[in-house]
């Protein structure tokens, strides 16, 4: 888990047990759970083990017991989140609500919003405060402020305050030399990838002039042949001359069909994987102008061009970056020295009073159903009443959860599978969301998301496969077993700035909607601010449930244009559009892939799209993909979108103009009135070139 998904989580989820749990209202939660299952008067109490309080007692949050129903309650949740998400994956509505129920522009608003609840969170055990309040309901995180500003300087521990600041120079000092060794490292791959590209051409050029040279050769030796059969007898060197003949003329020369466009017609239209290549030292002269006949090996055309397109990759697969583990050095360095300075013991004693983490139980967790942790064991899960007042009370949250989690998880999965040309089944995506849940919330685990940063570091290093997050639960089944103690003088300050060092990106985020405004992507930009502030004024749920009941299913159609998004989440300034061939017109069929940059003075400036995807059009360059179109230029106003843009490129397309041409060849055609050939011309490219999967990837 990462501390941004993993933060976010369990934010959702420990708001939604405190408010089950709150005492107002004239009947709690918690107080049912104390209700005799059995018809009896019920007796409100709360049930912590065998233990009870009244229900005019209020428990504080640090007392054990009241934990350990409160975790009981998380891990029951857990299970009804994982619940939801597979009755909604066998629904197949797993992709559906990833692209209407909660749009990009929400979840971003959100996510940034919940980093400042994280935020806040954690600064209790940052200032080192024994007894900070924890409001709850509307303005709770203003509350919070409110309460750190007026009481931080007689509440906060100033030994842990400068622990907690060193912890965060150390992390930032590592990162930045985390930085640096990251440029070197992708400035040594451009030069390696730019030599690879260099002697890969080297070789194709190679491969060419040995077919000139040969071809050459070839002729020459025909030629001094057939002048030797006019000058010898008849049946003088017959045999070695025929041989001779028979290598000139039928000795197989081929290019790649990566290299050479003249390709096919060379090699005769055969296909690569049934060609033989000749290897060197075959085919050589001997003293009677003969050659051999038995090469030393022979390989197919097919084989040598997948071994040049493997060189790259390879070679990157053998180049793995490691980074720096800035946090578990941090954690490592900080817990000796509070060992050996002895910083945790208590001011009372005269130290500097320090909290840590304490003891960590050690081995695997037990085996429990989540609502046996609720009832301390007992049966009382099993009757109607615990359904009511427990589980039916979970189901608007668990809705909430489980939508937000997998949207979180999916476009992680999305962002790699574009990277890595598979696709993602959204629904596959949501069972297994599902079951991680269900099955985890049995052993004390959350309930499951993915991790952006996790993912990548598994990705860089080579893992393709489950077995390399097999690896990493080894790894934390062998330091539940063994190494807890490890972990027992933590300091806790070290962990909260771990997080908020950890939130320093997403808080960056806050720009976002600027930038979707500059974008003309006002709608969306409303909706980022809208829940951005729902959520951190009001609360997260109902910053959630105000921007979705205010979000307005968009009423223009788009009939041309498939999609139009960004090439990576983290760069909203390069897009890419697809074009759908209008119909009854020689482009219907075809998709028509447009790449799109944005320049940072937009909207006052134009951004610069051309056709990916090869097109035959009079105002549309065929090699570089140009556009010619007044609005991208002397014509452009601030007003245009992105879309608006797409939607006149695709009126060009059966409207164009031959009097500005970029393709002289087709502008011709329509000058001439040609109509007819100039549709023919226009289907035959769009059938090669947009209608082909291949030449589209």
């Amino acid at each position: 888990m990462h501390t941004g998904t993993f933060a976010i989580t369990s934010l959702l989820l420990g708001q939604a047990v405190r408010d089950l749990m709150s005492k107002d209202g004239s009947e709690t939660l918690l107080a049912s759970l104390g209700t005799s299952f059995s018809g009896s008067s019920p007796t409100k109490t709360f049930l912590y083990g065998s233990s009870s309080l009244s229900q005019s007692s209020s428990p504080s949050e640090n007392d054990p017991e009241y934990e350990q129903q409160f975790i009981g309650m998380i891990l029951m949740l857990t299970f009804v989140v994982g619940f939801v998400q597979v009755i909604m994956s066998f629904l197949r509505v797993g992709g559906w609500a990833s692209k209407h129920l909660l749009p990009d522009a929400l979840v971003g608003g959100f996510n940034t919003a919940a980093v400042f609840h994280i935020g806040t969170s954690q600064l209790k055990h940052f200032l080192g405060i024994q007894n900070m309040p924890s409001p709850k309901g509307a303005f709770a995180l203003l509350q919070s402020w409110m309460w750190i500003g007026t009481h931080f300087l007689e509440e906060s521990n100033w030994y842990t305050v400068a622990l907690g600041i060193f912890a965060i120079v150390l992390m930032m000092i590592m990162r930045i030399m985390e930085g640096k060794r990251k440029d070197a490292y992708e400035l040594r791959l451009q030069k390696k990838e730019l030599y690879l590209v260099q002697q890969r051409q080297a070789v194709s050029e190679a491969i060419v002039r040995d077919y000139q040279n040969q071809r050459e050769q070839q002729q020459e030796q025909r030629r001094r042949w057939e002048e030797q059969q006019r000058r010898k007898s008849d049946g003088a060197n017959s045999r070695s001359a025929a041989a001779a003949a028979a290598a000139a003329t039928t000795t197989t020369i081929v290019v790649p069909s990566t290299i050479s466009p003249y390709a096919n017609s060379i090699n005769g239209g055969k296909a690569a994987s049934t060609i033989s290549l000749r290897t060197v030292g075959e085919g050589d002269r001997n003293e009677n102008n003969t050659f051999s006949s038995t090469p030393s090996t022979r390989r197919t055309l097919g084989d040598a061009e997948l071994a040049l397109r493997e060189v790259p990759t390879v070679a990157k697969e053998h180049d793995v970056y490691v980074p720096i583990p800035d946090i578990l050095l941090a954690v490592i360095l900080l817990s000796i020295f509070t060992v050996v300075f002895s910083l945790d013991t208590p001011r009372s004693e005269g130290g500097w009073g320090i909290d840590v983490i304490g003891s960590i139980p050690k081995g695997l967790p037990d085996i429990i159903f989540p609502a046996n942790r609720i009832t301390s064991g007992s049966q009382e899960w099993m009757t109607w009443n615990f359904l009511t007042d427990v589980i039916l009370p979970m189901i608007q949250p668990a809705l909430l959860i489980s939508v937000i989690v997998y949207v979180m998880s999916f476009s992680i999965a999305k962002q790699f599978g574009k990277r890595y040309g598979y696709k993602v089944d959204p629904n596959q995506e949501m069972l297994a969301l599902g079951l991680a849940s269900m099955g985890g919330s049995i052993f004390g685990g959350y309930a499951c998301t993915g991790s952006l940063t996790r993912t990548a570091i598994l990705s860089q290093s080579g893992g393709k496969t489950p077995l390399a997050s097999m690896i990493g639960v080894a790894t934390v089944i062998l330091t539940l077993v063994s190494l807890t103690w490890c972990f027992e003088r933590v300091p806790n300050v070290v962990l909260a700035a771990i997080v908020l060092v950890a939130l320093q990106s997403l808080v960056m985020q806050i720009t976002e909607p600027l930038k979707l405004w500059r974008l003309g992507q006002r709608k969306a930009a409303l909706i980022w601010m809208v829940t951005f502030l729902g959520v951190l004024i009001v609360s997260v749920e109902l910053g959630i449930g105000i921007e979705y009941h205010a979000i307005q299913k968009n009423s223009a159609t788009r009939p041309h244009l498939e999609s139009l998004e960004p090439v990576q989440d983290d760069n909203l300034l390069h897009w890419q559009a697809i074009l759908l061939g209008t119909a009854d017109s020689a482009y219907e069929g075809g998709r028509f892939k447009l790449d799109i940059v944005i320049p940072t003075t937009y909207p006052m400036q134009p951004p610069t799209i051309r056709f990916l995807t090869k097109i035959c059009h009079p105002n549309v360059h065929f090699k570089t993909g140009e556009i010619c179109l007044d609005i991208l230029k002397s014509e452009w106003t601030p007003t245009w979108t992105l879309e608006s843009i797409c939607v006149a490129i695709s009126s060009l397309l059966t409207n164009p103009e031959p009097s500005s041409p970029l393709n002289c060849d087709a502008a011709n055609l329509l000058r001439c009135g040609d109509t007819a050939g100039y549709n023919s011309l226009v289907r035959m490219y769009t059938e090669l070139y947009a209608m082909n999967d291949e030449e589209q990837s």
